[in-house]
């Protein structure tokens, strides 16, 4: 899920799990919905080099992407997945600064922001990332909860807060050996990375937050109170 200090994580898994992050472009950046091939294939390279390959990218629980990432990294036929998840208040709003300086996070075409009604472009950044952010979410319970895909779920506050316990999760939740961090190199990372400030979605408009826990209510049997509602 965006905004959710995945940067931070994935910079830890690197230097503590010895992973190799690939992270691919497809579609300028985006790729929220099909993994892009070129990123399997150089997972063989990561292999080789005796490195665990984690592919980074924002993709829903396709049944193609799944058949891709079983077919191309010979996993088992239910791939592991983490999933990072944060207060879903914090998240409408550190989207909406995403997308005043630059794009949205959930962006499909760079041209898109030219569009937004000049009047509607705040309940745009806070609504539309925000509700997607709560498909997204949902779409990866639901597949966890029909047995597609073996899913871990690891919150924005545990990634920023209590590091050694995150990555010793991740760890057994791969079967990755680890022995602990190095809390010198560990500072180096948080320091360099930005990773957002908690409660900050607190000050959200009262109106924005009843239309997403309605939204969160059409869900049946997804639990969404580790998103805060």
């Amino acid at each position: 899920m965006p905004k959710t200090a995945s940067n931070t994580l994935l910079r830890r898994m690197e230097s503590c799990l010895n992973c190799d992050i690939i992270t691919p472009k497809s579609g300028g950046g985006i790729g929220h919905f099909y993994i892009d091939k070129r990123s399997l294939f150089r997972s063989y390279v990561s292999i080789l080099s005796k490195k665990t390959p984690i592919i980074y990218q924002h993709f829903l629980p396709l049944e193609k992407n799944r058949q891709l990432i079983t077919k191309h990294l010979n996993c088992d036929a239910i791939p592991k997945v983490i999933v990072s998840v944060r207060n879903i208040y914090d998240v409408a709003v550190s989207c909406a600064d995403h997308q005043r300086n630059i794009i949205g996070p959930w962006w499909i075409m760079r041209e898109e922001k030219k569009f937004f009604a000049e009047d509607n472009a705040e309940t745009h950044s806070h609504m539309w990332n925000a509700i997607i952010c709560l498909k997204f979410y949902a779409a990866w319970v639901i597949a966890a909860q029909i047995g597609k895909w073996d899913v871990c779920f690891i919150d924005f506050d545990v990634i920023t807060q209590n590091p050694e316990v995150c990555l010793k999760t991740i760890a057994d939740f791969y079967d990755i050996a680890f022995s602990g961090v190095d809390s010198d190199k560990l500072k180096t990372i948080s320091d360099n990375v930005n990773v957002g400030k908690s409660r900050r979605g607190e000050a959200l408009d009262i109106e924005y937050k009843k239309m997403l826990k309605e939204f969160s209510g059409s869900f049946k049997g997804v639990d969404f109170t580790p998103l805060g509602l």
